[in-house]
């Protein structure tokens, strides 16, 4: 994941002025960002896994580390979160996906980042907007670019210094979005609303949601539906892939598939299954598509690594230009 589009009124609430430390965060202030932490913590974390896991059979791989990182200046009060982290600069962790690589150097959510191989994040991104986190996503974008030329960077974080790698994953970025009540995919992300992270009652459910939506990217289905000059026939086969193909993302990755057809089933009860969206079919239809595919995925042979190859079933592009946001 790599960054988070912030609106919460607490979070733009405002702070005494004067030095951004002196004045201590309000609990409501302190409470709002913490529950934002864990959301795109979770994120964070199902989303490197789904890629790591299922590097091995990706078109498009990258060096990855399980490291997001916050942009204060990118909130409507950047003091804000400043005086929440503790902070006297304006970036920092904010979350580390569990035995990732970030992880491994034991980089812990929260510490300030001071610099990257002796610079500055500002130094790094000047004279890049930090609005709308294109100057957040541009530092994400370094980094990863040096993680997959098999490069270590050295952070300096809090006073201490420690050694970042990366590990190969599918090249997708995770997002959390604050606004919206679905989710979706462009080149190579992944977004997914806080509402609708709400109505998840497990990491495995959540995971179905970044597995569909994962499926559009390693299978470059924007291409496809560019090339066929966004039919809407071609539109619903590619979600149908992609309902398939999260079940073998999900149970590469170590998440239990089997709640698919449940939370499609749930989500899909009542008026949204009178009016389903323009490109998907109703969700009991959905629902018992994954159970067939759930078959197909307990026959297959796993690997020595215990991993399903699913390019069998599902192929991959064969090459995909390097392409960033």
């Amino acid at each position: 994941m790599r960054g988070i589009a912030l609106s919460l009124a607490l979070l733009a609430a405002p702070v005494l002025a004067a030095p951004v430390l002196a004045a201590e965060p309000s609990p409501g202030l302190v409470a709002a960002f913490r529950a934002l932490q864990a959301d795109d913590a979770q994120i964070n974390a199902i989303g490197y896994r789904l890629a790591a896991a299922n590097a091995p059979f990706c078109a498009d791989v990258r060096g990855a580390s399980g490291l997001l990182l916050l942009d204060a200046a990118a909130y409507h009060v950047p003091a804000n979160i400043r005086s929440a982290m503790r902070l006297t600069g304006d970036f920092a962790v904010q979350a580390v996906a569990p035995r990732s690589p970030a992880a491994r150097a034991g980089i812990l959510a929260g510490e300030e980042l001071q610099a990257v191989d002796g610079k500055p994040p500002a130094v790094i991104a000047d004279g890049i907007s930090p609005e709308a986190q294109v100057r957040l996503n541009f530092l994400h974008d370094e980094i990863e670019a040096a993680l997959s030329a098999g490069r270590e960077l050295t952070l300096r974080l809090g006073g201490r210094t420690v050694t970042l790698s990366g590990a190969p994953a599918c090249h997708a970025h995770f997002e959390l979005a604050t606004s919206g009540k679905g989710a979706e995919a462009g080149a190579n992300v992944v977004v997914m609303s806080r509402a609708l992270l709400s109505e998840t009652r497990s990491d495995d459910e959540a995971a179905f949601v970044l597995a569909h939506e994962l499926a559009h990217v390693v299978l470059d289905h924007q291409a496809r539906r560019r090339a066929a000059g966004r039919a809407r026939a071609v539109i619903a086969e590619t979600e149908r892939e992609a309902d398939r193909l999260a079940a073998w993302l999900m149970a590469n990755a170590g998440y239990d598939p089997s709640v698919a057809p449940g939370f499609l089933r749930r989500r899909g009860g009542g008026l949204a299954d009178l009016f389903p969206g323009p490109h998907h079919d109703r969700a009991e239809t959905r629902a018992r598509r994954v159970e067939q595919e759930l078959g197909e995925l307990r026959n297959a042979m796993p690997q020595a690594s215990g991993l399903r190859d699913w390019r069998a079933r599902f192929t991959p592009p064969a090459t995909l230009p390097n392409r960033s946001r």
